[in-house]
C-alpha cells in the first residue's frame, strides 16, 4: 500500500507542478495565474505531507502551505471569473482572511507536532467551519455568472471546478475532522488517486490540448480589451441571417429593454438555438458576457436621454429602469465601467 501511495504521490506532484511551471513561465504577470500557482504550490505541500511520516518540522512546514488551499482556492475563483461591472483588485481584506487561515493552520499543525491532535477541541472545528466557508464562498463566485458566461472553454471550467476541485477541498478537510489527522491508508489513496487525475488533466489542457486556454478564459481588468476582437470574417449564410435577426430585435425591437432578459429568454422568442446564439455573440460580436452585450444598448439609451435638454428633470431612476436595469446601483454601476463617470456627472457634462 505504501509503494502505491508514493507512486500516485509521485506522479499527481509531478503533473502539478508542471502546471506551476507553464503558469510560471507564461502568465506571471496575470493576477489569477500567480494566485492559482500558490494554490497548486499548497495542494503539492498536501500531497507530500499526505505520504511523509512523522511530526517533524518539514512535516509541519508542508501542513502550513497545504492549509493556504481553501483561502487560495475563494481568491482565485473571485480574480479568476471577474466581470467587466465587478473588477477583482487584492486589497487588505483579502490578505487579513488570508493571514487569519495561514494562522489557524499553523495552530492546528502546531498542535498535531504536539501529539494533541486527537483533543482537539473546538479550535478544529472552527478552522474547519471557516475554511469550509471559505471554500463556498469560492464555488459561488465560480457559479455566480454562468449563465450570462459566453467563453465556452470558460464555462467547461466553471462546470471542472464546481464538479471536483471545491467539492475535494471540502472532502479532504472532512476527512481530517473525522479521522483525527490519523486518515487510513485507503482513504489516502482515494484522495491521492482524485488529485492525481486532476493534476493530470490540468496539466494535460495547458501544455497539450490547448495551451492558450488559460488566457483565452481569463477576463482580468486590462488584458481583455487587449487581446479580444470580433470575428466577423468567414461568417456562414445561416450564421449572418441569425446576426440580422438579433440585431433587428435589439435595436429595432428593443429586447434590451425587458429586466428581466435572459440569453436563454432571448434565444426562445428569436428562435435561435442558445448555444449558437452564444457563441454568434462572442466569436462574431466579440462579447465574453451576456450582460456586457446588454449593457451596450442600455448605457447607449440611457447616455442620449441624459444628454437630452428635454430630459433634464426627468429623475435618472427612471431612466435606469426604462433602459432595462431593475435597480440604480446596477445601473451605476455599468454606466460607470463603461463611461468612466457616474450617470449624474455624465448629465451635468453634457448638459452645462
Amino acid at each position: 500500500m505504501q509503494e502505491l501511495l508514493l507512486i500516485t504521490a509521485g506522479i499527481a506532484l509531478g503533473a502539478t507542478l508542471l502546471s506551476v511551471g507553464k503558469l510560471a513561465f507564461d502568465y506571471r504577470e496575470v493576477l489569477s495565474a500567480r494566485i492559482l500557482m500558490l494554490l497548486l504550490l499548497g495542494s503539492a505541500s498536501h500531497i507530500v505531507a499526505s505520504v511523509v511520516d512523522g511530526n517533524n518540522l518539514f512535516v509541519l512546514t508542508l501542513q502550513m502551505f497545504a492549509s493556504t488551499v481553501p483561502p487560495l482556492f475563494w481568491l482565485f475563483a473571485l480574480a479568476f471569473f471577474q466581470t467587466r461591472e465587478s473588477p477583482f483588485r487584492l486589497d487588505s481584506k483579502h490578505y487579513l482572511v488570508l493571514f487569519i487561515t495561514i494562522a489557524m493552520g499553523l495552530g492546528l499543525c502546531i498542535q498535531n507536532h504536539g501529539e494533541i491532535y486527537n483533543d482537539p477541541g473546538p479550535f478544529l472545528y472552527l478552522n474547519f467551519i471557516v475554511k469550509s466557508l471559505l471554500v463556498c464562498l469560492g464555488l459561488y463566485a465560480v457559479t455566480r455568472n454562468w449563465d450570462n458566461d459566453l467563453v465556452e472553454c470558460r464555462r467547461k471550467i466553471r462546470l471542472g471546478i464546481v464538479g471536483v476541485a471545491g467539492l475535494l477541498v471540502i472532502f479532504v478537510m472532512a476527512a481530517e475532522i473525522i479521522y483525527s489527522g490519523n486518515t487510513p491508508n485507503g482513504l489516502k489513496l482515494a484522495t491521492l488517486l482524485t488529485m492525481m487525475f486532476i493534476a493530470l488533466v490540468v496539466s494535460f489542457w495547458m501544455m497539450v490540448a490547448n495551451p492558450d486556454g488559460f488566457i483565452q478564459a481569463i477576463d482580468e481588468v486590462g488584458l481583455t480589451q487587449q487581446r479580444f476582437h470580433p470575428k466577423s470574417e468567414n461568417i456562414s449564410v445561416i450564421d449572418q441571417q441569425w446576426l440580422d435577426t438579433l440585431k433587428n430585435c435589439m435595436e429595432k425591437e428593443e429586447y434590451y429593454k425587458n429586466n428581466d432578459l435572459t440569453i436563454r429568454s432571448l434565444a426562445d422568442n428569436i428562435d435561435i438555438p442558445e448555444h449558437h446564439l452564444r457563441r454568434l455573440i462572442n466569436q462574431h460580436l466579440g462579447f465574453r458576457n451576456f450582460n456586457d452585450y446588454l449593457n451596450r444598448f442600455r448605457i447607449k439609451e440611457a447616455s442620449v436621454r441624459l444628454t437630452d435638454p428635454e430630459q433634464a428633470r426627468l429623475p435618472i431612476t427612471t431612466i435606469a429602469i426604462e433602459s432595462g436595469y431593475s435597480s440604480l446601483t446596477t445601473f451605476n454601476k455599468a454606466f460607470k465601467a463603461i463611461n468612466e463617470m457616474t450617470p449624474t456627472e455624465y448629465r451635468r457634462m453634457s448638459l452645462n
